[in-house]
């Protein structure tokens, strides 16, 4: 919040991305009231993260709790990843794989 304040940014209208080490939900939560949108990853045992995060996930499945304007959620790929957001929706989105050529794999 220091950093957003001394450089302007605050209530701008921004969306500020960030890693593990800086994410919470309290301070996604004062982002939020400041006008400025946040997406960053989270560690899934970090204080005021649900505990539906620490289940144990197959890989392709989705987590997700929300609350009022935080999004958390979790999926696995290859390992899993934990995510805090004040900016997306719960929404799902088809995709595919495709070469190089754009053919579908």
């Amino acid at each position: 919040m220091g950093l957003m304040k001394r450089t302007g940014l605050l209530n701008q209208g921004y969306s500020l991305y960030m890693d593990n080490y800086y994410s919470s939900p309290t301070l996604l939560d004062n982002l939020s009231a400041a006008n400025t949108l946040a997406v960053g990853t989270v560690r899934g045992n970090r204080k005021e993260v649900p505990k539906a995060l620490t289940a144990k996930l197959q890989r392709g499945e989705v987590v997700y709790r929300q609350r009022e304007t935080l999004l958390a959620m979790k999926w696995t790929d290859k390992r899993d990843v934990c995510l805090l957001s004040s900016k997306h929706l719960p929404t799902l989105t088809a995709t595919q794989k495709r070469d190089h050529e754009g053919n579908i794999i």
